[in-house]
């Protein structure tokens, strides 16, 4: 195995353990009093396992893109090149949008309104928190070429492949 993809599955590994597992968990706690899951149908539970499936091949296809060309994949400083194949060719932020699917897997699954919370939480964390951060630093990097990928490339929300 590449270091490239071990750093992408572990990366990968900690987003589950995070947004799908410990965050619902409180949540369920919380709320129940008890770990024990209380389910919604099972159309939600298709529904939930394709938002986990999915989340997680885009956290992965991501991280292995940014592990492979050098980068961090915790914090947001740039790396050395501005990544912009793989799923960075339709997405400025595969990995973010990844991670809210995941964390709306439980959401969709169980059967609580409140663990709707989780993924608000990632949106939230993303979009106010992260994401402004990491905007600054690849334009003070990449300048001119970061504002043209910018402009090509929609942050959560793929465009129609050309």
């Amino acid at each position: 195995m590449k270091r490239s993809d071990a750093v992408a599955a572990g990366y990968t590994a900690y987003v589950l353990t995070l947004w799908a597992a410990v965050l619902p968990v409180v949540v369920l706690v919380g709320e129940t009093g008890s770990a024990v899951p209380v389910w919604r149908p099972w159309p939600f539970a298709v529904l939930g396992s394709v938002a986990l499936a999915s989340g997680a091949a885009l956290v992965m296809a991501g991280g292995r893109r940014l592990a492979g060309a050098g980068i961090g994949l915790f914090g947001a400083r740039p790396g050395p090149v501005l990544v912009v194949t793989g799923p960075y060719r339709y997405l400025r932020n595969p990995m973010d949008a990844g991670t809210v699917l995941v964390a709306a897997a439980p959401a969709l699954t169980l059967g609580l309104r409140q663990t709707w919370i989780v993924p608000v939480a990632a949106i939230v964390w993303f979009v106010a928190g992260y994401e402004p951060l990491e905007e600054r630093r690849l334009l003070e990097a990449f300048g001119d070429d970061y504002r043209e990928y910018r402009r090509a490339v929609p942050r959560w929300f793929p465009k129609d492949a050309d």
